[in-house]
């Protein structure tokens, strides 16, 4: 099964001018009258109405008239902002990016000629949403993005915060950072609702129904991507409306209801259709899809065959979309029977990935083209290259499931951290209240001159301070307290039922398995049994794993200490595990409070999965000791190392960091190519008795 291609190109880039969203009808109409200065601002209203339309080419055409007779008028704010409508446009393209760049550097001119701060960071802005395609550029893009958001802050134009916030948005969200993606679209949603121009809410809402889908709240996803269905009815915006049908096709992709995903995606191929770039093959490429899944092969494949060919001829170039066009034609072609063909484009889809080079993205994709290859040639009796293929089947299936678990694991703990957020904001308004309190206790202290009378009333809002105060702070421990406690029971559960239910049901299979009576089948299906009842076994294994991981009873009975060694004895008895571990600890038996032994656990468990995913070690030590007041986690490995300078950035990274953060404590990282890690974590405590 292949992943669901992205809707357009995952998230969409903001659209950020002040247009009011008039018609281009309207407009022509208005054009007809103008002369002057009126009339290049209408030219320039132009372009973007037809942007938003979907006729580019006379977007850039008007656009084009804009600022040529701007330059005329000697417009330069017009000018301006008509080049970077331009520039827009053609990033839906990118088939003339040098002639794009010169546009911005035009801009950059004219914003340093007039001291004009505001065009200026637009035009910041504009360059980086066009450099972040581009490897060569790619490290620009955040102080780009930097430059434009302070400019903003600056002159107080929350258009533009909005703005900077959507973008930073879409760029978290396609690391996977999906919750700080949300928190981002939010601050820009209550930026630009009150401004009422619905054309700044197009990417909010969008971005914001597909963030949701990737986390499965389907309600909210459902919910935005009707909202953004509205409003592109309100703006005649078939790229918004194209988008949201995408969104809801591929939730009910998820769903399995194909049915209902062929309906969206075949709208969604009528509203494309009349685009002159990649997106119409896209969208006849997710209805062939749908096709597929329900049995509909000879229609899949015509779909198929014309989304590769209008991408091919769009584009000049295979881009992302051949290893998913290479995996519906082999699916297809296996299910009719037709195993060379199968063979061929199967084949096809892994060189296309292979050219990426990050093949640990993949594993689904490669999962998939390795078991259309391994079916194919067992049904063209050729078993040793089944074999083959199955044996990287399993592998990448494996890797799967360890994956799609820590992602599941590293969701929960996402969306955690964005409810402590949230309590954290509550508390923080709560000191802004108090902040104000205090600004009038000063006050009230000045006009303390003015008669005794007044020394009453300060002495009793001083006591109302200390009361707030004291009720904050009792408030703030018991939310910790109850946020703690939640968490404890929620893993407990996601736990428990991953290990009582999930695990019981895969050991009743195993049984079942094991009843078959060996003697009465073939030898190739005796390969099958064998096999099918090992990976039985792995799926066992790895279920135990990840349950016993998320809250380990050792840790809420016996502490820290005893479920490190306990991790330890699994990971000993873990037969895909070739790292050597080895635990020392100084800590005797010593506890501390849950929620720093839990915290500190996970870090542990963390770094351990990097160790074994990643560090090609042969040995790695993990050491836990205390000195006086402060708790000291260290973990060392022999394996291949790394450019510390490389992982600021990395969401494994930012969230380690944020968790000793959170504890108060201290990070350091120390590694070099080929010479192994070291990371120490540094945290203060207090003993229990």
């Amino acid at each position: 099964m292949m992943r669901t291609l992205p809707a357009f190109i995952f998230f969409l880039l903001c659209y950020s001018y002040h247009t009011l969203g008039q018609s281009s009808d309207s407009l022509l109409q208005i054009l007809a009258v103008q002369n002057g200065s009126q009339k290049a601002a209408t030219l320039l209203e132009l372009g973007k109405a037809y942007f938003i339309e979907g006729q580019d080419s006379l977007s850039k055409l008007y656009a084009i008239q804009s600022y040529q007779l701007a330059v005329k008028l000697d417009l330069t704010r017009i000018e301006g902002d008509a080049r970077l409508a331009w520039v827009r446009t053609e990033m839906a393209y990118s088939t003339s990016l040098e002639e794009a760049y010169a546009q911005l550097d035009t801009v950059d001119r004219l914003a340093a000629r007039t001291n004009d701060q505001d065009l200026q960071a637009w035009a910041y802005f504009r360059r980086a949403q066009i450099y972040s395609g581009s490897l060569k550029y790619e490290k620009q893009v955040d102080p780009l993005m930097k430059k434009a958001l302070t400019i903003f802050e600056k002159t107080k134009n929350a258009q533009g915060i909005g703005s900077v916030y959507v973008d930073m948005g879409g760029r978290a969200a396609q690391s996977g950072n999906y919750i700080n993606g949300i928190d981002y679209y939010l601050k820009a949603q209550k930026l630009l609702e009150p401004l009422n121009n619905p054309v700044q809410l197009r990417a909010v809402y969008g971005n914001l129904a597909s963030s949701y889908q990737a986390i499965g709240e389907d309600a909210m996803t459902i919910n935005y991507g009707n909202k953004t269905l509205k409003l592109a009815e309100t703006l005649h915006d078939p790229r918004l409306k194209a988008f949201a049908l995408a969104i809801l096709g591929d939730l009910y992709m998820e769903k399995k209801q194909y049915k209902h995903a062929l309906a969206m995606y075949s709208q969604q191929e009528k509203v494309l259709n009349a685009f002159q770039d990649q997106s119409p093959a896209r969208a006849k490429a997710k209805v062939a899809h749908a096709l597929a899944k329900l049995g509909k092969y000879d229609q899949a494949l015509a779909y198929c065959k014309t989304a590769d060919s209008l991408y091919f001829h769009r584009s000049g170039y295979e881009e992302a979309i051949d290893y998913f066009i290479e995996g519906l034609y082999a699916e297809i072609y296996l299910a009719k029977k037709l195993y060379k063909k199968t063979i061929f484009h199967a084949e096809r889809g892994i060189n296309s990935l292979q050219e990426y080079g990050e093949l640990g993205n993949f594993h689904l994709e490669l999962a998939s083209f390795h078991s259309y290859l391994a079916d194919a040639y067992e049904q063209l009796r050729q078993p040793e290259k089944a074999l083959i293929h199955f044996r990287q089947f399993k592998n990448h299936s494996d890797s799967l499931i360890n994956n799609d678990a820590l992602e599941k694991i590293a969701n929960a703990t996402m969306m955690s951290e964005f409810e402590k957020k949230e309590e954290k904001n509550a508390l923080r308004i709560a000191t802004l209240e108090n902040d104000k309190l205090r600004e009038r206790q000063a006050a009230l202290f000045f006009v303390l001159l003015g008669g005794i009378g007044i020394l009453g009333l300060i002495g009793w809002s001083n006591k109302q301070l200390k009361s707030k105060n004291t009720e904050l702070s009792r408030k703030n421990k018991e939310i910790q307290e109850a946020l703690h406690k939640g968490q404890s029971i929620e893993r407990k559960r996601v736990a428990s039922e991953l290990h009582d239910n999930l695990n019981t049901k895969v050991t009743a299979l195993r049984w079942n398995i094991e009843s078959i009576d060996k003697q009465t089948l073939t030898t190739q299906n005796t390969k099958i049994f064998n096999r099918i009842f090992d990976l039985s076994g792995d799926i066992y294994t790895d279920i135990r794993l990840i349950s016993h991981s998320m809250l380990p009873a050792e840790l809420e009975k016996n502490g820290l200490e005893a479920a490190l060694c306990r991790l330890m004895n699994m990971l000993e008895n873990n037969q895909t595990n070739r790292t050597n571990f080895h635990l020392i600890t100084r800590l005797s038996g010593l506890r501390f409070p849950e929620s720093l032994e839990y915290q500190l656990y996970i870090i542990a468990l963390e770094l351990i999965n990097n160790i074994i995913k990643h560090a090609q070690a042969s040995d790695a030590w993990i050491s836990i000791s205390k000195e006086n007041n402060q708790l000291w986690l260290i973990i060392s490995d022999n394996g291949v190392g790394f450019h510390s300078d490389n992982q600021e950035s990395g969401m494994g990274s930012v969230n380690l960091k944020a968790r000793v953060e959170d504890l108060n404590g201290t990070l350091s990282i120390l590694s070099e190519d080929g010479k192994g890690t070291q990371i120490r974590v540094n945290v203060p405590f207090q003993e229990l008795a």
